[in-house]
Order: structure tokens, then sequence, then C-alpha cells
């Protein structure tokens, strides 16, 4: 988030930066804390979302971005990104 910047501004402005993806906020999922690197963040948190625009393409910090099947998810970074994925449900 920047400064001044709201969170759900940020949010949107983060998917259209990494993935190239407008999106329309639908709710707030969770709030997940803890750091699991030095310069990580202390607090993420999670929002639904529907596409709302755009063209999937992978931001500056990723060789690729794509849509993938729940149960065939590819090897996850973080226990953030576990456990949020963990608290979202299809169609919420």
């Amino acid at each position: 988030m920047d400064a001044g910047e709201d969170p759900p501004s940020a949010a949107r402005r983060e998917c259209r930066e990494e993935t190239g993806l407008e999106i329309q906020i639908t709710g707030l999922v969770d709030v997940i804390t803890g750091r699991e690197h030095p310069v990580g963040a202390d607090i993420v948190l999670v929002y639904s979302g529907e596409v709302s625009g755009g063209i999937l393409a992978p931001g500056d910090d990723a060789i690729q971005a794509d849509f993938f099947d729940r149960n065939e998810l590819p090897e996850l970074a973080f226990n953030s990104t576990i456990k949020a994925i963990n608290k979202c449900q299809v169609g919420v």
C-alpha cells in the first residue's frame, strides 16, 4: 500500500500491476498476520473480487500468469497465500 492509499484501492492497483487484470472488489475475506521474511508484510488483507477488464499478463516480478484449478496449483511460496486460498471458496 502506498502512502495515502486506502486498502481496496491498493488491492485493485496491485492486481492490475501483477496480473494485467482490472477487478471489482466484492468483499473482505480475511486479515492474515505474521511476517514470513525480513522484507515481508506483517498484515495481508484478503479480498474477494471479480475480473472486470484487462488482459491476463505477468507483472515485472513474474515469468508467467495463468488461471489454475484449485486442486492443481503450482508450488506456493508463502504460508499467507496458502491460508488465503484455504479461506476462499469458489463463488464467494
